[in-house]
């Protein structure tokens, strides 16, 4: 009889096999940073983000708590969220409301009108909310603390991650609110709020695309009815993380010419998509709802430095945004800018080289997508909606992956990118020569060892292939999961393989017991069965501890006691009861007075 034929093995044998594939992925290119292990930062490197929270404390004294409800209800109106207030004072007649956002004086006061009186205006975020944005953002990038992210807050209102995912990557996963505007012409017809869930990423079949869909309240589902009745073939304006009113978009008129469906209204101040962007019957087109100011080269234009001034001084803009590198920009025009009262210009975001102007104006605006409103949707109650991410490409479908996550997960303040940079290897890049090289010298030392033991290569040679099935399995396993080897997890391997060594001692032990001239007779199953109650309640004892270590830890413990808890499991149900069937097979040949 073959022992291939037993099932215990040929499951072995097959996993390990796939487990290899999913290592090397064949499939892919010939390069050997796509393969199928993720490392950690100590290893491979990653990313460094730091996360400006925008929020604002505003303090009212108002008459009486219907009031501050109206009052409530004229800052939502204006997408302005409250986000958190503190207990009315029925004495002093004041509250403290928490906003999502970066806000002014002069607009709050505009919005309460006479009401109430605005007391003070303060950019900060309560500990609760920066709490919650923290895990929040933890779950966009590590949602089961299985890729080593390392996070921490710096004062009140500053976040630092550290994250083994590519630079660009992890911008796009951690530099986004998630706030997201449906505009139908020139009004806000649904937000944030009216979105309930967010369904999986799935090729849109009419616009092959990948597309993200997501359901609708009924609030939201009526609003879309009253909004769309009579705009059959008008098109339907999709933002996230559009750029806050207060915002200017400063870009050099040089750029004009590369565009190539979009336009500029000079007359209000916004690019504009024309009709024939969408399709032959759409009715109209679409203004970008950014405010964008255009300069000359290396010069302010009078006309423009006089709009920035009048913007300013009434309170209207706050903000200025650089569709281009800072560098772009002569210094006397960033100087120019913050001498009116300006902060510090922001960058827009970055899109790769081959991506026209016309995507890349649109993304700064916030611009995601753009359908057209059909007569089966028109006016009637719409449950859900899609976005799309263009094309079908693995590109597009990793940005659709990426965009499900941030709406799934959208944040309750806004946020701005401080600053952004690579981290090299800690342990330097001569570090996996190194430990490969430590690894197959340890590998030869136990080969030698178990020899030694009991003078037989067969038995030698089953042991260590038993350990290396199992290793190849683990790692496998871990790349079809997507999870990230670092340091942490590489001890977690080694506590997983040592333990198998030992466990197979003990079956080889049991086993052999029979050769004995004085040995107690045992039969060969209660032998194995002795050995393996030893192994099971070694096993439970490991998983038990690993649970509790998984359970209440994060980041490096979680990963040490996942890779612990999945090996173990592995060796106990699949690869000692396979080794046990190779060595009964090896010794029914070589020694048949033990297989009784």
């Amino acid at each position: 009889m073959l022992v291939t034929k037993e099932w215990r093995i040929s499951l072995l044998l097959l996993l390990v096999i796939l487990s290899g594939m999913l290592i090397w992925r064949p499939w892919q290119s010939l390069n050997p940073e796509i393969r199928g292990i993720h490392y950690g930062i100590d290893i491979s490197g990653g990313s460094r983000i730091y996360l400006l929270l925008e929020a604002s404390h505003v303090t009212l004294e108002v008459s009486n708590e219907s009031v501050l409800a109206e009052i409530i209800d004229a800052l939502e109106n204006n997408q302005f969220q409250v986000i958190a207030r503190s207990p009315y004072d029925n004495i002093t007649k004041r509250v403290t409301l928490e906003i999502g956002r970066a806000v002014n004086l002069e607009r709050i006061e505009n919005i309460v009108d006479n009401r109430g009186e605005v007391i003070s205006v303060r950019g900060m975020v309560s500990d609760s909310t920066r709490d919650e944005v923290m895990h929040l953002l933890q779950l966009r990038v590590d949602p089961y603390g299985t890729l080593g992210t390392q996070f921490k807050s710096i004062g009140e209102n500053l976040i630092l991650f550290e994250v083994a995912l590519e630079l660009d990557r992890a911008i796009e996963l951690l530099g986004h609110q998630g706030r997201l505007e449906i505009f139908i012409e020139n009004s806000l017809v649904l937000y944030g709020v009216d979105i309930t869930d967010v369904g999986s990423v799935r090729l849109d079949p009419d616009s092959q695309s990948w597309s993200v869909p997501f359901d609708l309240s009924d609030e939201g589902t009526e609003k879309w009815a009253s909004a769309s009745t009579g705009k059959v073939n008008y098109p339907t304006a999709i933002y996230l993380d559009r750029p806050s009113d207060e915002t200017i978009l400063l870009f050099d008129e040089e750029l004009l010419v590369e565009l190539q469906e979009m336009t500029y209204d000079e007359d209000r101040r916004m690019f504009f998509l024309p009709p024939e962007t969408f399709g032959t019957n759409v009715i109209q087109g679409v203004y970008l709802r950014v405010t964008a100011a255009k300069i000359k080269g290396d010069s302010l234009p009078p006309e423009t430095l006089e709009f920035l001034r009048e913007q300013y001084e009434n309170g209207t803009k706050t903000r200025i945004l650089l569709l281009g590198e800072e560098d772009d920009f002569a210094e006397n025009i960033i100087l120019a800018v913050e001498n009116l009262g300006y902060s510090s210009p922001e960058e827009a975001p970055k899109l790769p080289k081959e991506t026209n102007l016309d995507d890349w104006v649109q993304r700064a605006c916030g611009l995601r997508s753009t359908p057209t409103i059909s007569e089966d949707v028109a006016g009637k109650p719409l449950g859900s909606m899609i976005i799309t991410t263009g094309g079908e490409s693995e590109t597009a479908k990793k940005r659709a992956e990426d965009l499900r996550l941030v709406l799934s997960q959208r944040l309750p303040v806004g946020i701005s990118l401080e600053s952004e940079d690579w981290i090299e290897p800690r342990l330097g890049a001569e570090f996996m020569d190194e430990a490969v090289r430590a690894i197959f010298i340890a590998l030869v030392g136990v080969g030698l060892l178990i020899y030694f033991r009991y003078k037989h290569l067969k038995i030698s040679a089953a042991i260590m292939g038993t350990m290396l099935s199992e290793l190849v399995i683990i790692l496998g396993l871990s790349s079809a999961l997507g999870w990230t080897v670092g340091l942490p997890e590489i001890g977690g391997l080694i506590v997983v393989v040592g333990t198998g060594v030992d466990h197979q001692i003990i079956i080889t032990d049991e086993v052999l017991r029979g050769a004995l001239p004085h040995a107690q007779r045992v039969s060969l199953k209660g032998r194995i069965g002795r050995a393996f109650s030893i192994i099971f309640v070694a096993a439970a004892t490991t998983i038990a501890a690993m649970l509790m270590l998984a359970t209440v830890g994060f980041g490096a413990m979680r990963g040490f006691a996942l890779i612990t808890i999945v090996g173990t499991l592995i060796a106990v149900l699949l690869t000692r009861p396979a080794y046990a069937r190779v060595l009964r097979f090896l010794m029914a040949k070589e020694k048949p007075e033990i297989m009784v």
